[in-house]
């Protein structure tokens, strides 16, 4: 891959978090909030409320500008680095070496990849490449995740609490999900990906400097995603209450978010995992119309599921007709 084309590659990736994050915090919400009288509760009242959808939404107003900027991050590695440099093996670092480490989608520095390294896989050979497609990683999430967040709905105990429970007013269903499902996961994971890759930034500076490596870099990772699930609890304590906080399930969600992240290097698994958490538990507060949901969304999970797996068939498929056309013609 030419330096030009890895540029635009990582830039493709920045854009590709803003837009999801466009989507789930201002278009989504905007668009429910207006056009299906979300906010009407507040305009009518001429007050806002936290207990109104407006109110709710202006929780996250601050958390919002942590989570996108987090697009520092991925810019400054373009910035200091080229295409095979990294933060972690790079010499003589400097105080910016602290901004350049990023797993918005850095596969090829994940724990994954890097264990499979160790293991004797060249960089073309490594089966994290399967991991290099956006896409295929959205689709992989949303159907593991996606079953998981049924079997919550049939075991509301399953649930890990982590969103306002006490609105009175449902406009409409999509205002409460939106309000409740995709608003809080984006914004919540985005600032504690903020932190996360600030701490990834002094951890890559420090092996850089002693020159410690990617096996040091790792360890150190433990302490950082304990640090980033105390966080995660110490949120969501103060935000929802002491009443409604899971200490240990919430804690533990937390730090199983991060170990992802840096396990595949990738943020979107976290970002699907913890909207469909609240998914269920949204859906869980419905008593008149869960079941037909719950139907809806089996439906949804199957025909997903079983597209993808015809889907990567095909595309083997393609990949092994076209590997023998070009056998053939040698």
């Amino acid at each position: 891959m030419s330096e030009e084309r890895w540029i635009k590659q990582e830039l493709k990736e920045v854009i590709i978090y803003i837009f999801i994050g466009l989507i789930l915090c201002i278009a989504i919400p905007t668009f429910f909030g207006f056009a299906l009288r979300g906010f009407e509760s507040s305009f009518s009242s001429n007050s806002i409320k936290l207990t109104d959808y407006l109110g709710s939404y202006l929780i996250y107003v601050f958390l919002f500008f942590l989570a996108f900027g987090v697009i520092i991050f991925p810019i400054a590695r373009i910035i200091a680095f080229k295409e095979d440099e990294n933060p972690v093996e790079e010499e003589n670092p400097t105080w910016f070496r602290i901004l350049t480490m990023s797993y918005l989608f850095n596969p090829e520095e994940s724990l994954l990849w890097k264990v499979f390294e160790v293991a004797g896989f060249s960089k073309h050979e490594n089966p994290m490449k399967f991991f290099k497609s956006w896409i295929r990683v959205f689709i992989i999430s949303l159907i593991v995740f996606g079953w998981i967040a049924l079997i919550q709905l049939q075991f509301p105990a399953l649930n890990i609490a982590g969103i306002p429970h006490n609105l009175p007013q449902q406009i409409t269903l999509a205002s409460d999900l939106s309000f409740g499902a995709g608003i809080p996961a984006f914004a919540e994971n985005g600032a504690l990906l903020f932190l996360m890759f600030f701490l990834l930034g002094i951890n890559a500076f420090i092996c850089s400097k002693y020159k410690l490596g990617w096996g040091v870099f790792f360890g150190l990772c433990i302490i950082i995603v304990l640090t980033c699930g105390l966080v995660w609890v110490s949120y969501h304590t103060i935000v929802y209450g002491n009443q409604d906080a899971k200490y240990n399930a919430t804690l533990l969600f937390g730090i199983l978010g991060c170990v992802i992240t840096i396990a595949v290097g990738i943020f979107i698994p976290f970002l699907v995992w913890h909207f469909m958490n609240n998914f269920a538990v949204k859906i869980n507060t419905l008593s008149t119309s869960k079941e037909s949901l719950m139907f809806i969304f089996i439906i949804f999970l199957v025909l997903i599921t079983i597209s993808y797996i015809v889907g990567e068939y095909l595309a083997y498929r393609y990949r092994k007709s076209h590997r023998e056309t070009i056998e053939n013609i040698a």
